[in-house]
């Protein structure tokens, strides 16, 4: 795969300064995992884990090790959008309304789409469900959402009935409309954000997939979990100096739920980079993968993020 395509676990975009010649506009694909811990990757020293595609990633880009987000979901997405400090936009928390962006803020989406792209966005957007505040208000031409901060919360009503199952066959939000999907979340996002790709890989797009995993309720496929299901994870770091909290069982559950959730992620990027390099995508496509980490990281201005794509030359 041509190393143009880029793996950055930062909120920027690859740098195109102005006045740079460009054949064709780039295509953006931004992809964001939600509660991922930073050792939750094979590249990062999990030795429990592997994640052949996103290390394959990490090995042949840029990757920003070090850097602060804000503290919890909204705030970060918010900033993530607009390239503005969270509460500039209205985003304080993650309930409660502190999760609805002014509808007045400016979006990637929205910038992107005035210079032709298509837009869409496959998941999570945690920055309001009604009018003017949608995604389909925002800026995006295509989106298939779910509602609130979480699968399986009261904001998300569609699946918090579906309790101990709201991560399989859910009832998603398409273009504001209820629709039906069957089969696993993740699988059912990356798989309508592959449709996207194919659908535009004649025009620019802008393609913003956004796992709800491996946040809870940590729900996977049993194929997954059953990688998973007899491994210690609070051994093989005997030798690794970083400290380490003493887990209990039910933090080891956890982490196995967690391990396979970023399991299953990583095999669906591996079909998106797969799909690139079949449509011979991969080498006008700028790929960002970020990970909201709430116990890592903090607070950042994202007004760089704004200030590259408005002024990059497309």
């Amino acid at each position: 795969m041509d190393k143009k395509l880029g793996f950055l676990i930062i909120p920027a975009s690859v740098l195109v300064f102005p006045g740079c010649q460009r054949i064709q506009s780039p295509n953006v694909l931004l992809i964001i995992t939600d509660d991922q811990g930073y050792g939750d990757l094979s590249f990062t020293g999990n030795p429990h884990l592997g994640t052949p595609n996103i290390d394959r990633l990490a090995g042949e880009s840029l990757r920003f090790s070090n850097f602060y987000v804000c503290p919890v979901s909204a705030p970060t997405r918010s900033s993530l959008m607009t390239g503005r400090y969270s509460l500039r936009t209205g985003v304080h928390d993650t309930y409660n309304g502190g999760a609805i962006m002014a509808a007045n803020e400016v979006t990637i989406a929205e910038i992107l789409k005035g210079k032709g792209y298509r837009t869409g966005i496959f998941g999570k957007w945690h920055l309001g469900d009604s009018y003017p505040c949608r995604p389909t208000d925002q800026g995006f031409d295509e989106s298939i959402v779910r509602l609130g901060g979480g699968m399986g919360q009261p904001g998300d009503f569609t699946t918090f009935v579906k309790g101990d199952s709201s991560y399989f066959n859910p009832v998603l939000w398409h273009n504001g409309e209820q629709q039906s999907y069957k089969g696993y979340c993740s699988d059912i996002i990356a798989g309508k954000a592959i449709d996207f790709i194919i659908e535009n890989r004649n025009k620019p797009f802008f393609c913003y997939l956004a796992f709800n995993a491996p946040h809870t309720p940590l729900q996977v496929p049993g194929e997954y979990y059953s990688l998973f299901r007899d491994i210690d994870p609070s051994s093989g770091f005997e030798n690794d100096i970083r400290p380490f909290n003493p887990m209990n069982e039910n933090n080891k559950e956890d982490a196995r739920r967690v391990y396979a959730m970023v399991k299953n992620i990583d095999d669906n990027i591996g079909k998106i980079l797969q799909k690139l390099g079949e449509l011979n995508l991969d080498e006008n496509t700028n790929l960002q993968v970020i990970r909201i980490m709430i116990r890592e990281l903090r607070d950042l201005n994202y007004m760089i993020l704004k200030i590259i794509l408005m002024s990059r030359t497309i």
